[in-house]
C-alpha cells in the first residue's frame, strides 16, 4: 500500500527558500513510490517568500490564530495528530527540540541549529543541515 505523506514545516525557524532548496528533493527521493506528498508551511511571524528558481510544489499556508508565544508549535502537533488519525505519515521539519516528544509516532527532520551559511551571487548555501 502506498503512504500519504504529511510533511509539516515550522515556518517560524524554517524558511520555504530552505526548504525548497535543502529537504523537498530529499523527501521526494526518500518517498518515490508515497501516493501524495502534502505540504503545510505553520507560521505565526512575518515570512517573506523569496523567489526559488524552478521550484513548484502545492504549499498550504497556516497562520497561528493568534502571535503567542508556542502558538506555532501547538498548532503542528494538532495537524501532526490530526494528519495520524487520517492514516498519513507524517514528518515535521524544524529546529525545535520540542518535537523530540512525537518522534515515536511522526518522523522528525531537524534542522542543525548550527548550521553554516555561504553567500553566493544566487542564493544562499546551508551545510550540515542534519543531525
Amino acid at each position: 500500500m502506498r503512504k500519504r505523506i504529511h510533511v509539516i514545516i515550522d515556518g517560524d525557524n524554517v524558511s520555504l527558500q530552505f526548504f525548497a532548496k535543502n529537504i523537498y528533493e530529499e523527501i521526494k527521493k526518500k518517498y518515490i513510490f508515497a501516493e501524495s506528498i502534502d505540504i503545510s508551511f505553520v507560521i505565526q511571524a512575518t515570512n517573506i517568500l523569496k523567489y526559488i528558481p524552478g521550484f513548484t510544489c502545492k504549499v498550504c499556508l497556516i497562520c497561528s490564530k493568534n502571535a503567542r508565544k508556542n502558538s506555532t508549535d501547538a498548532r503542528i502537533l494538532f495537524l501532526a495528530g490530526k494528519s495520524k488519525t487520517c492514516n498519513y505519515h507524517v514528518i515535521i521539519v524544524s529546529q525545535d527540540k520540542i518535537y523530540q516528544e512525537v518522534s515515536d509516532e511522526v518522523e522528525i527532520w531537524k534542522v542543525k541549529e548550527g548550521r553554516t551559511n555561504e553567500v553566493n551571487d544566487e542564493c544562499d548555501i546551508i551545510n550540515n543541515i542534519f543531525e
